[in-house]
């Protein structure tokens, strides 16, 4: 495609249509390899985010027929060339989660990172939740630790943060709901204990501030240090790149994405012997 003014806010209706034609018609990925058919709906979803102060539809504007057709038509395409098939995430596989526990989260006691992406990995494990569905929203109170009758501890979801799936309650501040206890993980008294770690994190957060994702101390070198994280927040943009990271650091068989771990947990509770509507009510997906 031929290199074009960028300045679309002053180009005429005609000339316009024409150069999103062209441009739906051609656009690829940097590698040259061609869209899917959701890649280019958020495209052009996105073309209508546009600085025209909502004075044109570039989605119903008959003025932009034409360009509507020429997305149409790559769609019918992109079918038939079997490019608008979704693929599901695939669960990490147990010799990769074994090389997780072994490389990934051996130093724990001692690594301000390492005991941070332990817990967060644990708790998209245990709820089974979208990594990008309120996590990174998620506060110090927003779970609980508690007792068994019989003395056994656990670590229990207080509130359910706003998802796409399972919506909080708007009007509250931090947009979250309360839920009845739920246990999550409970203490299994080993060196891989879920409820060890969740306890040594919120003893190292910084107490000035109240969300659970911290940033960690970059001059944090002794692990009895008091505080191991900043008074600053962690980016949902960067928590979404975690699980990628720990997939190139550990050596894994593939690049697992965050929502793989939600894959994760479904397999591990289907294989359990949990049935469909249990695991929905688990995940609330």
């Amino acid at each position: 495609m031929k290199k074009q003014s960028t300045i679309f806010e002053a180009l005429p209706d005609k000339e316009l249509n024409k150069i999103l034609q062209e441009f739906f018609v051609s656009v690829c990925t940097k590698a040259g390899n061609p869209y899917s058919k959701s890649e280019m709906v958020n495209i052009r979803s996105g073309t209508c985010v546009s600085p025209f102060n909502h004075t044109i539809n570039l989605m119903q504007d008959a003025a932009f027929q034409q360009s509507n057709s020429a997305f149409k038509g790559t769609l019918h395409l992109k079918k038939q060339a079997g490019h608008d098939v979704s693929h599901a995430k695939s669960a990490i596989s147990p010799e990769d989660l074994e090389l997780l526990r072994e490389e990934g989260f051996a130093s724990w006691k001692r690594c301000p990172y390492t005991l941070q992406k332990k817990v967060w990995f644990n708790i998209l494990y245990h709820i089974g939740k979208r990594a990008q569905e309120g996590v990174h929203k998620y506060q110090k109170d927003s779970f609980g630790l508690g007792k068994t009758v019989a003395g056994k501890k656990y670590i229990f979801q207080k509130f359910n943060q706003v998802s796409k799936c399972s919506q909080g309650d708007e009007s509250s501040a931090s947009k979250c709901q309360k839920i009845d206890t739920e246990y999550l993980m409970f203490e299994i008294g080993d060196d891989m204990c879920p409820f060890a770690y969740f306890c040594l994190y919120l003893n190292k957060l910084n107490e000035d501030l109240d969300a659970l994702w911290q940033c960690p101390n970059l001059y944090c070198r002794k692990p009895e240090s008091m505080r191991w994280y900043d008074k600053q927040k962690i980016r949902e943009h960067t928590m979404c790149k975690w699980m990628m990271e720990l997939s190139v650091q550990c050596g894994l068989s593939q690049k697992y994405t965050n929502h793989c771990i939600r894959k994760t947990c479904t397999t591990a509770m289907a294989k359990s012997g949990f049935q469909p509507h249990q695991i929905v009510s688990i995940t609330k997906h």
